[in-house]
């Protein structure tokens, strides 16, 4: 009893558990309204993407803003970790963005009948690991740089800065959306999508992905984290 006393209490807790709803609407609506519903390449089209983007990014943030601050994504988490020196800030949230992709997954896939969305083999096995690689790990290095300037530096209020925040985050989605093999802005959904389709997987397979998905991503930001820190601009 004194133990789910004390997880009541618990501030970090409570917020991360709001990252599996805000995980499940925000990659629902993903593959609904952007991969299932938009996979031409005609000009409105490539709009539409990353503007739809932005909007579900913030309207999920927005929903859940005066219960919790909701990251949604696992690159944003381990940035905010890195800001409050806390790994445990990006350790307890990643389950959460993990329960909730996984269950908007089963339901986008329940829903559209197997077989008949987007595939995403594309996206999970990187043709050439080393360019993707390369191009992931300086669109996380942007996105660091995103979030200094409007979520820690700005001082507008914060629901403007994740305005902001966001917008720049649709940019990004544009800007990838020329270019397969990224899952940055959607890890766990593209995953759970292709695995789902039936896909194989395989130990190679998996390391790949590990490296240039989840291990290039975090050292650039750390890089980029150390070297704003220590050149005495980084303002907490």
């Amino acid at each position: 009893m004194k133990y789910f006393n004390e997880l009541k209490h618990n501030d970090d807790l409570k917020e991360a558990l709001y990252e599996i709803p805000a995980s499940f609407f925000f990659v629902l609506f993903y593959f609904l309204f952007i991969e299932h519903a938009l996979q031409g390449n005609s000009v409105l089209e490539l709009i539409l993407r990353p503007a739809l983007f932005t909007i579900f990014y913030f309207l999920v943030f927005w929903f859940f803003y005066s219960r919790a601050t909701v990251h949604i994504l696992p690159v944003v988490s381990f940035i905010e970790s890195l800001s409050k020196e806390n790994f445990s800030e990006f350790m307890i949230r990643i389950p959460g963005q993990l329960l909730g992709a996984f269950l908007a997954t089963l339901v986008h896939m329940a829903g559209i009948k197997y077989g008949t969305d987007a595939d995403f083999a594309l996206q999970v096995e990187p043709l050439h690991p080393f360019l993707t690689g390369l191009f992931t790990g300086i669109l996380s290095q942007i996105i660091y740089l995103l979030y200094y300037i409007f979520i820690i530096k700005l001082k507008n209020r914060f629901i403007l800065r994740c305005l902001l925040f966001s917008i720049g985050l649709g940019i990004l989605f544009f800007i990838i959306s020329f270019m397969q093999n990224v899952i940055l802005l959607n890890p766990f959904g593209i995953v759970f999508h292709y695995i789902f389709q039936g896909n194989p997987l395989n130990v190679g397979m998996v390391l790949t992905g590990g490296i240039v998905h989840i291990l290039v991503p975090m050292l650039f930001i750390g890089g980029t984290h150390y070297f704003i820190k220590n050149v005495g601009i980084y303002i907490k």
